[in-house]
């Protein structure tokens, strides 16, 4: 699984009544199993606000909690933490969110089991 990050400083968030800036993490994954791609989303205009799989949030005291985490493919949500555990490598744990799903609008809600990727994963920068 390659996970690529991007910090964005600053975003502008404004949504309805919401109106202010906030600087997070956004991204995109791309899992493979022998050589397949399983799950991209490259594609991602990481611009917006919703629509993304990978966001999270960077609080003021710099710890970073999970925006969304979304599993395309099984139509999950999954909440994230990340370990940093050298200069080169950092530590993705994930859970199913049992308590929201992830609902494509554009069909109907099919219920899947598991996750399409390993939910306990080490990451080494490249």
């Amino acid at each position: 699984m390659t996970l690529v990050l991007i910090k964005q400083t600053k975003h502008h968030y404004n949504e309805r009544t919401f109106n202010y800036f906030e600087d997070r993490l956004v991204g995109y994954y791309i899992y493979k199993e022998n050589g397949a791609v399983i799950a991209d989303t490259s594609g991602d205009n990481l611009q917006k606000d919703f629509g993304i799989a990978v966001s999270f949030d960077i609080s003021c005291d710099s710890t970073v909690d999970t925006g969304f985490f979304v599993d395309r493919k099984k139509e999950k949500i999954i909440t994230v933490g990340l370990e940093i555990l050298s200069p080169t490598q950092m530590k993705f744990r994930g859970k199913i969110d049992q308590h929201s799903s992830y609902v494509s609008p554009k069909r109907p809600r099919t219920l899947y089991t598991g996750s399409t990727f390993p939910l306990d994963m080490v990451f080494t920068k490249q």
